[in-house]
């Protein structure tokens, strides 16, 4: 008897047990049957047949023994021998659940299913009754009715309704739910065949609005597909989503009020017709007034405009401008005049960095009217008689000149910065004015274009800078003066130091005060250390506390003022151990912050704050040894002490965030040692240049692999990590090639073995001929090997050094499997396409052939997989050769 009649035999209760037989048989790995294909060989009657006897069988046996019983009569079978056993029952489910999953996978046009719905009707209707304990059996009926909605079957609402249900459940439960939001999101249509004012379904909605209260819905990317999607769902769920979004909107961290706002965008992007006027009148326009009208002290207030920024940030698309132009004509302009000086106050916020404000579709001449009313407007604003007003349309004027300043004309310009410089900058009724204006200006200084200007305005700023405050001068008890004038506008002083050591000039004048009062201010600059541990370590806010970016900006002045007074000093080295100290410092205390927390949710969000935070002061601090490597500071101990911080930093969990600093402080350190000839590079070996450059080499690999790892961990953040990173390599790859031997010469190898490494693994998982194709460009590339190649063919020297190495690994046979020899053929037709180093391509293509032959496959079958890779293979070899 075949396997296919003695399986349909044994599908009845008759014998039972030879089914249950045939069904562990499937289970062991190490026996041939498999359900799957036995049915899959089965003609169509016979299958109809099995599901015929399979129904009935099911019908019998959960007739004895239904569900809700199974339970109950385990307990009674300690005692008293039941009619069923329930383990017996439960096996027989399990078997008929296996043989229904295995018969959609094989289901064909034509088939008559009819028994195969009552059998995934009847376990439906277990899987709804099932008891908590019986998780393996529900998983495998879920999978079931899940499979049945996808495969668009008759009744399909039904079961598509409950799986979504259940994996929308358990991805509150479950303490790594990605792969179940991953299936709520694979769900996501069925929420379109249910009626949104169902009672039937208040449960599920009530679930829906859930997920907004979840920072793992929020910041994974199915979850915030799946968020984004539930805008499209029902018009009239719009408006409840958004009083959800706003009740929650005070227990946001910063973080997740980023991914928050993106939901809203990306939402808004892709809304058309009432949904779209839905959620611009709803959601959008709602903020906009929040941000408005909301008192500064509302604990939202800060959250509703880091959500209308976002907004803003999106201009400069004509859907986008209109947006902004139709949503805020109805009450923008008549906030910057209200009674209310906060109201106006918000309002020059919003408009500045809205500005400018305009409708894209009116024709050229009425939008520059509507620009030179804004601008006169924005004038207006620097005049309000209130100071919190004129400081908020001072930082609004800075940042519209740093932005627009091409765009604007010179006599405008230059009325703003006169009465910013002239008028503000002495303004004797607020020394928030006063300060905002030193604080502001070095916006405009980011701007290039705007320095022949302000070098004309800004010395007439010199006697300001010496002025106290009224409420300083009102103030009698002196050690409150002396900490308002130090401490309380760190701002204004990162202000003056930046002007000052911005200018040759002037920054020679400042270092010729002498060591004593240089060091004294060196070591001020070095105490904010503790601002900045604070800010790590605590988990409130506390608003006497300087802000985090001065903290950052004072961190950083503290570095590049040591390396001045280094450069400065004619002997020894207190500033680069200062710069040791720190670097131990960072290891110690700010490096454990980013480390996995665990999944307790208070923790989580410390994490959210923590973790970015870690990771800008040690990137801050790179920076500052970049430059300090840069300018030829460095000696051999101050290289290595940041060379191991590099090394630490990457061991940390989240210590990829870091990659973009690393890489520029690898490049900065082997071009410290770069070889003028051959003769040179050999005299480098053997001394302490061999085991700095070692380090460097194992960072470099380290970086490479942390890469690839992001990639296949969260692709979106991996590729956005990749490109961050694309400078730092296209730099270190230069200096790199300048090596022909080790232990330089391995990063090549480093390179060349995760491109190949990447590419052979896409080539392994191909299953089918049409699959097989030849890349021509970077883009045809997996990741990290695009990335990898764009950064390599930018410089011809890095090109040609790449190819060597290939050459190289073909030669000593290193690379030898098909896949690999195809693998680094889909590299060199990238390469061709762009028509560099022809000789390094036919050599490298040459050595390639020599390995290929041995390869040649005699199958006669045109389907078989590594036929087609082969004769691809050889085709791509003889059209490099050919060049």
């Amino acid at each position: 008897m075949s396997k296919r009649a003695a399986f349909l035999t044994a599908a009845c209760k008759e014998n039972v047990e030879d089914f249950l037989h045939f069904i562990q048989l499937h289970k062991d790995k190490a026996d041939p049957f498999d359900v799957e294909e036995v049915v899959q060989e089965m003609p169509r009657d016979q299958r109809q047949t099995l599901w015929g006897k399979l129904a009935s069988l099911l019908h019998d046996i959960l007739q004895e023994l239904p569900p809700e019983r199974w339970e109950k009569g385990r307990e009674e079978g300690m005692e008293v021998e039941s009619a069923a056993d329930p383990k017996h029952v439960i096996a027989v489910v399990e078997g008929v659940t296996l043989v229904a999953e295995v018969s959609l996978k094989v289901l064909q046009d034509g088939d008559t299913y009819s028994a195969l719905l009552e059998i995934t009707d009847r376990l439906h209707d277990v899987l709804v009754s099932l008891p908590v304990s019986e998780a393996p059996l529900q998983l495998h009926i879920h999978i079931l009715c899940e499979a049945w909605w996808k495969k668009d079957l008759k009744e399909k609402e039904k079961f598509g309704r409950t799986a979504f249900f259940i994996s929308l459940q358990k991805s509150f439960i479950l303490k790594k739910p990605g792969a179940e939001i991953q299936r709520v999101w694979s769900l996501h249509d069925v929420l379109l065949s249910l009626d949104y004012t169902s009672e039937d379904n208040k449960q599920i909605i009530d679930l829906l609005l859930q997920c907004f209260h979840r920072p793992i819905y929020i910041r994974n990317d199915d979850g915030k597909r799946f968020l984004v999607f539930l805008f499209s769902w029902n018009v009239d769920f719009i408006w409840v989503i958004h009083g959800t979004i706003k009740n929650q909107l005070e227990f946001y961290s910063k973080t997740m009020t980023t991914h928050i706002m993106e939901i809203y965008f990306r939402a808004w992007k892709k809304a058309s017709g009432d949904f779209l006027e839905q959620i611009e009148s709803s959601c959008i326009q709602d903020f906009m007034q929040n941000a408005i009208f909301l008192h500064r002290a509302s604990p939202v207030h800060a959250k509703v405009r880091q959500i209308v920024s976002y907004f803003h940030s999106r201009k400069g698309c004509n859907k986008v401008d209109k947006m902004l132009y139709d949503l805020y004509r109805p009450f923008l302009w008549k906030a910057l005049t209200a009674p209310n000086f906060e109201v106006r106050a918000n309002a020059t916020l919003l408009f500045t960095e809205a500005f400018p404000v305009h409708d894209p579709d009116q024709n050229n001449q009425n939008i520059d009217e509507t620009i030179q009313k804004q601008l006169d407007t924005a004038m207006s604003l620097l005049d309000d008689p209130h100071p919190t007003v004129r400081s908020n349309a001072t930082l609004g004027v800075c940042k519209i000149l740093a932005k627009c300043w091409e765009l604007l004309p010179p006599t405008i310009i230059t009325d703003f910065l006169k009465k910013l410089v002239m008028e503000l900058a002495a303004d004797s009724s607020s020394p928030d004015v006063r300060c905002s204006v030193f604080k502001c200006l070095t916006i405009v200084l980011d701007n290039t274009l705007s320095h022949p200007l302000l070098e004309k305005l800004l010395p007439t700023l010199k006697y300001s800078l010496h002025d106290n405050s009224e409420k300083d001068k009102a103030n009698t008890n002196r050690k409150v003066r002396i900490l308002e004038t130090v401490e309380a506008k760190p701002d204004l002083a990162l202000a003056y130091l930046e002007y000052l050591f911005s200018h040759t000039s002037t920054r020679e004048k400042v270092l010729a005060l002498g060591e004593r009062p240089l060091k004294q201010l060196h070591t001020i600059l070095g105490n904010w250390r503790s601002v900045l541990y604070t800010h790590l370590s605590s988990t409130t806010e506390d608003p006497k506390t300087p802000s985090v970016e001065t903290a950052l900006k004072v961190f950083m002045y503290y570095g590049r003022l040591g390396a001045h007074l280094q450069h400065n000093s004619s002997e020894g080295r207190d500033y680069l151990l200062s710069l040791e100290h720190v670097a131990a410092w960072v290891a110690e205390r700010v490096l454990p912050f980013l480390a996995k927390r665990t999944n307790d949710d208070e923790e989580e969000e410390d994490s959210e704050k923590s973790q970015p935070l870690a990771a800008q002061i040690t990137e801050s601090f790179l920076t500052v040894c970049r430059d300090v490597l840069l300018v030829g500071l460095g000696d051999e101990t101050l290289k290595g002490h940041i060379l191991h911080l590099c090394s630490l930093t990457l061991l940390s969990d989240a210590g990829y965030l870091c990659i973009p600093a690393v890489l520029p402080i690898l490049k900065e350190v082997a071009d410290c040692y770069v070889p003028e000839d051959n003769n040179q590079a050999q005299d480098n070996q053997g001394d302490a240049t061999t085991v700095i450059l070692g380090v460097v080499a194992n960072i470099f690999q380290k970086i490479i692999e942390l890469l690839a790892r992001r990639l296949r961990k969260e692709p979106e953040e991996g590729k956005q990590l990749c490109q961050s990173a694309v400078p730092g390599l296209t730099g270190f790859l230069q200096v790199a090639q300048t090596w022909d031997r080790a232990p330089l010469s391995g990063v090549f190898s480093t390179v060349f073995a995760v491109i190949v490494v990447e590419k052979r693994h896409l080539l392994q998982k191909i299953t089918h001929p049409e699959e097989v194709i030849t890349p021509e460009s970077m883009e045809d590339m997996p990741p990290l090997s695009g990335v990898l190649l764009s950064v390599i063919l930018k410089v011809p020297a890095v090109t040609r050094a790449f190819l060597a190495e290939v050459s190289s690994s073909l030669d000593s046979e290193a690379i030898s499997s098909l896949n690999e020899l195809a693998a680094v053929l889909h590299v060199l037709a990238v390469i061709k396409h762009t028509g560099q180093s022809k000789a390094g391509l036919k050599s490298a293509a040459t050595s390639v052939q020599q390995q290929l032959y041995k390869h040649a496959v005699t199958s006669v079958d045109s389907r078989d997989i590594q036929r087609v890779i082969y004769e691809s293979s050889v085709k791509t070899l003889n059209e490099i050769l050919d060049l």
